[in-house]
């Protein structure tokens, strides 16, 4: 089974996204950036890294940065409210982010995106 670490500062985001993708992955929570770094290292199997673009303390790009430098294997998604392509453009063409989906997004898109960069994950 797909393991993926949903992380976004709001409680209700994450109980939601843990609801919908239980019956189908392996899903671990964090409220922030630096409890979803702890939760990376000690869970290996994660093979998917889901990170809100605004949140208290570090941001979800910091977050994936650091995450590609340390798991460059792991996947990357960033999501976010905002629609600010000029900074998040450039993050992609570094592979920092695999992956960018805008709020509010349906549950069908978020399974399909995180089937296709298991995928590619395999192929690659």
């Amino acid at each position: 089974m797909i393991s993926v670490l949903c992380v976004d500062d709001d409680t209700e985001v994450l109980n939601i996204m843990s609801e919908v993708l239980t019956s189908k992955y392996v899903v671990y929570l964090a409220t922030n950036g630096n409890e979803a770094l702890k939760i990376l290292e000690t869970h290996s199997e994660i093979s998917i890294v889901l990170a809100d673009r605004y949140m208290d303390g570090m941001e979800g790009i910091e977050l994936l940065s650091i995450i590609a430098q340390k798991y460059p294997t792991c996947s990357r998604l960033l999501v976010s409210g905002y629609t600010e392509l000029v900074e998040i453009i450039p993050t992609i063409e570094k592979g920092i982010i695999h992956r960018f989906i805008k709020k509010p997004w349906s549950m069908q898109s978020l399974i399909r995106t995180l089937d296709s960069l298991h995928k590619e994950e395999n192929i690659a």
